[in-house]
């Protein structure tokens, strides 16, 4: 169900505006985002098995998972996770395991748990989000575009990197959940000691191929 302050809140944007709602485990807010029809999709290179898959529907929102569960186009909705028109979570389940998300942008600058943000905390910067572990056995990490950012056309290259395995010598599952504009999909990865690391391409707005 939508709450009400959501069916509210559409008819106060702008022409050329939309809504982009921010859930949390307290409540939830919104704001007018400045509407750009040409944030898409085009194209993802990923490793062989993590292709991903687009989102379908399979019952409520869980927290942590770096799914949208219920396909509204929100990553753990309702979590405190924060989300934008550019959102990367990555999620496993070994606690002990050591797991990095990076960002790095078409104009080279990187979103990483030792960069942090992009943009010096500006707003709309690219940010990074939670460094696991210790999560309370939620290993998450998330890098977005906050909130009045626009989109940087080209290619967004992401970084999936086991640095720590603390002892296990088995892959680790790690799941991506990926959104650009109103698109989400979902890929498996699994690190290891011995292939400790997966890249992943997306390329944003249609702009063509960096090699």
């Amino acid at each position: 169900m939508i709450p009400v302050f959501e069916r509210i809140s559409f008819a106060k944007c702008a022409r050329g505006f939309f809504v982009l709602v921010a859930m949390s485990v307290t409540g939830a807010s919104w704001s007018c985002v400045k509407q750009d029809e040409g944030v898409r999709l085009a194209h993802v290179e990923a490793p062989s098995g993590g292709e991903g898959t687009v989102c379908l529907p399979s019952g409520p929102e869980l927290c942590f998972n770096a799914t949208d569960d219920n396909c509204n186009g929100v990553i753990d909705e309702g979590c405190g996770v924060p989300t934008g028109l550019l959102q990367w979570t990555i999620a496993w389940q070994d606690r002990e395991a050591d797991v990095d998300l990076a960002v790095t942008t078409p104009s080279h600058s990187r979103a990483s748990a030792s960069s942090k943000t992009v943009g010096a905390l500006a707003e709309g910067a690219l940010r990074f989000d939670r460094d696991c572990p210790p999560c309370q056995e939620q290993n998450t990490e998330n890098v977005y575009l906050g909130a009045g950012g626009t989109p940087e056309p080209g290619e967004y290259i992401v970084e999936v990197t086991l640095v720590d395995a603390h002892g296990t010598g088995d892959p680790i599952e790690v799941r991506l959940g990926a959104r650009v504009g109103s698109k989400v999909t979902h890929h498996v990865l699994f690190v290891s000691p011995a292939d400790s690391r997966k890249v992943l391409r997306f390329r944003v707005n249609g702009s063509p191929a960096s090699h």
